[in-house]
């Protein structure tokens, strides 16, 4: 997932500009700091970064106006993109985080999320060392 130079690209998807500072905050905490982030409002405009930027992992929220989470999900994995996609979500109900796994999310964590939780997820994605490539 490391790309040449050991820099990762990361997308931030949410609807909140809160929320993504949040997330933003919980990569450098996760040592992430020296990632290149993305960030996108919605689905709609997240296709389009993903088209233009190529990133290696996308950060999505489940519930956002116009598409959802979900969605962006399969139109990621209709398209045979291989970025990997986690879901931070307030959701808890744990049928909808299978659902999402099922889906082919890489991973699911709740809002909000914490730094130590983040890194974990993070590092769990296939690669030498995960995607921050520790």
């Amino acid at each position: 997932m490391v790309r040449e130079g050991g820099r990762v690209r990361i997308l931030i998807v949410d609807d909140s500009r809160v929320m993504r500072s949040v997330i933003k905050r919980c990569l450098v905490g996760a040592g992430l700091g020296a990632a290149e982030i993305f960030e996108a409002g919605d689905a709609r405009s997240a296709l389009l970064v993903l088209e233009a930027q190529r990133p290696d992992l996308v950060l999505t929220d489940l519930y956002m106006p116009g598409l959802d989470g979900m969605e962006l999900l399969g139109e990621v994995r209709r398209r045979a993109d291989p970025v990997a996609v986690g879901f931070i979500t307030s959701e808890t109900h744990p049928s909808l985080h299978e659902e999402a796994r099922a889906g082919g999310a890489a991973f699911v964590l709740t809002k909000p999320p914490t730094a130590a939780a983040l890194g974990r997820a993070i590092a769990s994605l296939p690669g030498p060392r995960g995607a921050a490539g520790r």
